[in-house]
């Protein structure tokens, strides 16, 4: 295996990963399938970089090591929703606090029916693996589900706040930039999409 390593990587969140740029096919020509670009550290096999050729052998690493995604995707997400709410109490026009407006609480309906949908999603999937029955599936979609949740939900505090939204004064954005990376890290939505399908068929 043939890995090309650049220096890390300066992140847009969560900057206390430490990042790598690159992992390049085998000289053997095989393909490769990339879950990460970063080590990652693997029950019993102590730090690794991920690099599995095939999707059955890829299944196990991504529940290993994304299992912890759906928490921090709800976490991330409340932080956004509570600091959104909390502002639309605060913020008055002439008609009264933005709270009132339609149009605003439709967007903390969502949020909210959201973030509960991940967290049971996220409990059903712990609930299953705590009593030993299969929860690979459930694992990859609380992570799929809880993850874009998030985005869309921090996208939404940030609308919230308006223009007060892109300023670090209420640090709402941070929490958007935390969540951009869990579509990506520890299995990417596509590759969720593909694995979530390819258990379902094979039940059939």
């Amino acid at each position: 295996m043939n890995i090309s390593i650049s220096a890390a990587a300066h992140a847009l969140g969560r900057r206390y990963l430490p990042l790598v740029d690159d992992i390049r096919e085998s000289s053997a020509g095989g393909r490769i399938i990339l879950l990460l670009v970063k080590l990652v550290r693997i029950d019993g096999m102590g730090l690794q970089f991920v690099r599995l050729p095939a999707l059955e052998e890829f299944i196990p690493a991504v529940v290993q090591i994304g299992k912890d995604v759906p928490e921090l995707a709800v976490g991330i997400a409340q932080a956004a929703f509570d600091k959104a709410q909390a502002y639309t109490r605060q913020r008055k026009t002439s008609e009264g606090p933005i709270s009132e407006f339609q149009i605003i609480q439709q967007k903390l309906a969502d949020a909210e029916t959201g973030i509960a949908a991940a967290r049971l999603l996220t409990y059903h999937a712990a609930m299953l693996k705590e009593k030993g029955e299969e929860a690979v599936s459930p694992i990859f979609q609380a992570k799929l589900f809880a993850s874009e949740m998030a985005i869309k939900v921090c996208d939404d505090a940030i609308q919230i706040h308006g223009g007060y939204g892109y300023t670090d004064g209420f640090d709402v954005h941070r929490h958007w930039r935390d969540a951009r990376l869990l579509t990506i890290g520890e299995g990417t939505s596509e590759a969720l999409r593909l694995l979530i399908a390819h258990l379902a068929l094979k039940e059939q």
